[in-house]
């Protein structure tokens, strides 16, 4: 059954589980990686408010993405974000741990077996023997601080790069990785991301800096409690864990 809802400046058509996986199984405006991933958030994943924020939703994808991985999906969503930025040519990636990682060990293996940097929360012992690159960051999920370093010498001055991760959202954690890549005297040219939750403005950010090459495999343009509204899309798809908690 499809019924009119209004609320978040957005007027649309709900659709039912089996309607969504429809409608997303035969769109065009997403790739075959963004299709994948939107049926896997339809299919596992949930949305909620955040505990004291009711108006700050929370998108769950740990049944694939950041904590239990669909390598499948992983390997098809760095590709798909290789190939947008393989025009690039960077010489490496740069990510934040931990759920970071995997996309960008994907996006790294398909722009050539290029080297993958993660920044670390606290320097190792390890980074006795270079300069200690930080920033002081922020946990959008944990709601808390965090430091964000990394040692000079694996990011060598003068190389261009892209940064990776799951997420976008308010894009405090992608100016970190600006920070510390121009700390190093490298250049971080483009970014890409898994999900990209436009609304909070994470694009807008990287755009306001002079850093106009922000792709994503999926674009979730609003959520509420068990539905989320992809870019394209213009109907409400409810996921199949409708309850949201």
């Amino acid at each position: 059954m499809v019924v009119q809802t209004e609320g978040d400046k957005i007027k649309a058509s709900i659709l039912d589980t089996r309607q969504a996986l429809e409608i997303i199984g035969k769109t065009e405006v997403l790739t075959p990686a963004g299709r994948l991933l939107a049926e896997n958030v339809i299919n596992l994943g949930r949305v909620f408010p955040l505990e004291g924020k009711p108006s700050v939703m929370v998108l769950d994808v740990k049944a694939f993405l950041n904590h239990r991985v669909d390598t499948k999906l992983m390997m098809m969503i760095g590709k798909d974000l290789a190939h947008q930025m393989e025009d690039l040519h960077p010489d490496f990636v740069l990510t934040a741990p931990s759920s970071g990682i995997t996309p960008a060990f994907a996006v790294a293996h398909y722009l050539g077996d290029i080297p993958l940097i993660y920044t670390q929360k606290s320097p190792p012992v390890t980074f006795n023997d270079s300069q200690v690159l930080e920033t002081d960051s922020f946990s959008y999920t944990t709601g808390t601080k965090e430091r964000m370093t990394a040692a000079a010498s694996c990011i060598p001055q003068g190389l261009r790069g892209v940064g990776v991760d799951d997420f976008s959202d308010t894009g405090k954690k992608s100016t970190d990785l600006l920070t510390i890549a121009g700390q190093a005297g490298a250049e971080l040219v483009g970014f890409g991301y898994a999900i990209e939750k436009s609304a909070y403005g994470g694009r807008k950010k990287l755009i306001d800096v002079g850093l106009d090459r922000v792709h994503s495999v999926l674009d979730i343009e609003a959520m509420r409690p068990g539905k989320i509204m992809v870019k394209g899309i213009p109907y409400w798809l409810s996921l199949a864990n409708n309850g949201g908690t």
